[in-house]
């Protein structure tokens, strides 16, 4: 199931005393199946049409933001 970085803050939020897991795939290709397999969702980040494709460092680093902005506010992960 495709889902917005938005959606995926409020499904932490909502399993916070859970563990969640997340993969990135190579900026060429993406995941494979077999890694989507696995999913239970898969994040989409706005992006521009012209190009979809985005760096993973920078992928990594804004949907890790996120979520450090929403341990933050709301007390999420006592621990690491």
């Amino acid at each position: 199931k495709h889902i917005s970085l938005n959606k995926f803050l409020k499904i932490t939020r909502k399993f916070r005393q859970k563990k969640i897991g997340l993969m990135f795939g190579p900026e060429a290709s993406g995941l494979s199946n077999l890694d989507l397999s696995f999913a239970n969702y898969v994040v989409q980040i706005p992006s521009s049409p012209k190009f979809k494709s985005m760096n993973l460092s920078h992928s990594v680093s804004l949907v890790c933001y996120e979520i450090f902005k929403l341990c933050s506010s709301n007390t999420l992960i006592t621990k690491i």
